[in-house]
């Protein structure tokens, strides 16, 4: 959360600001100090991946299988109470790694929409050098931040729906065969 709030705080600041051709170092040096702090969320971010990389790519893995074993063993408990805990077990466990892969998605959309944010800038008003520096930013700002599973797989609400789709696949290859 505080990690997106800072991100769309940076988003928020680099659209409001009115640059001028009479106040062309102000208006670098306000650019300059964005694009430093916009470098220090980065770091940050690629610290959370080194951090949290091998652990979401657990999270991930063990989703799945965990995802896999819960459906089949709701189809070969039948209804009663083993299947009611085993049911909310489930979406629990759902609710979580969606959760996770939604803060991954909103990281992923408000990183993506800072180049928004610097084109909705008036940059128009502003000298040259400022317009070189707000084209920097939005170059920049073309790769999002983003979480991964230890560089194998972002995670974004794509991640979710592929691992809910393994799982119904999985399933039904094992309802098949159990059938």
């Amino acid at each position: 959360g505080q990690f997106c709030m800072q991100l769309e705080y940076l988003g928020s600041s680099l659209e409001a600001y009115e640059p001028s051709m009479d106040n062309s170092k102000a208006d670098c040096k306000f650019l300059m100090e964005w694009i430093r702090k916009h470098q220090l969320m980065l770091d940050l971010c690629s610290e959370l991946n080194e951090v949290f990389g091998t652990t979401l790519l657990f999270k991930l893995i063990s989703n799945c299988a965990v995802f896999c074993i819960i459906v089949v063993q709701l189809k070969l408990e039948g209804f009663g109470f083993g299947f009611l805990n085993f049911l909310s077990f489930f979406f629990v466990t759902v609710a979580q790694f969606f959760m996770v892969c939604q803060y991954g998605q909103k990281l992923i959309t408000i990183s993506e929409n800072l180049a928004l944010c610097a084109y909705k800038n008036r940059w128009y008003n502003g000298s040259q050098t400022y317009k070189t520096l707000l084209f920097n930013i939005i170059a920049r700002a073309q790769k999002p931040a983003r979480l991964t599973a230890k560089g194998f797989q972002p995670i974004s609400l794509a991640t979710f729906q592929i691992v809910m789709t393994m799982t119904y696949r999985v399933f039904a290859v094992l309802q098949r065969a159990l059938d």
